[in-house]
């Protein structure tokens, strides 16, 4: 376990030095890597965490695509990764988290919807979601995940 654990943080460290160098593909690449180490040791919240971690890359990575193919690619992988990380903080009895990679995942649906209608729909169903962990956030007056969802 110990080898398996320093092999994740070297793959998160990698990752965070891609990040910082605006390397969203080879960075995304190593954040799966790590996410899957993660789940493969049943450590759910850190692969949820990670594969949160993942989308958000992936999303950085079909902002900078410079072709058809590799914006769909990142997309599609966006979207798994966020519902990756939902059944894991579903697994590890975190609702709200998993409310959150919910909407995520829908935001992350609309850079590929091919109509209108369907555009709309997918946005409305993320911003339902938002709205609805807005108001539990509000009441259990936690402005720490408030504020990050907002971000």
């Amino acid at each position: 376990m110990i080898v398996k654990s320093t092999q994740v943080a070297t793959l998160i460290e990698e990752a965070e030095i891609e990040e910082r160098n605006y390397n969203w593909q080879k960075a995304a690449r190593l954040y799966e890597q790590a996410a899957k180490l993660f789940s493969e040791n049943k450590m759910l919240e850190d692969a949820a965490r990670t594969y949160v971690k993942f989308g958000d890359i992936c999303i950085r990575a079909v902002k900078a695509s410079k072709i058809k193919e590799e914006y769909l690619n990142w997309t599609s992988q966006s979207i798994k990764a966020f519902h990756m990380a939902e059944n894991f903080f579903i697994q590890s009895n975190n609702e709200l988290l998993s409310m959150e990679c919910k909407a995520r995942a829908l935001n992350a649906m609309s850079y590929t919807i091919t109509s209108i209608e369907k555009g709309r729909d997918a946005l409305k169903k993320s911003i339902n979601v938002c709205l609805e962990l807005i108001k539990i956030y509000s009441t259990k007056k936690d402005k720490n995940n408030l504020i990050n969802l907002s971000i």
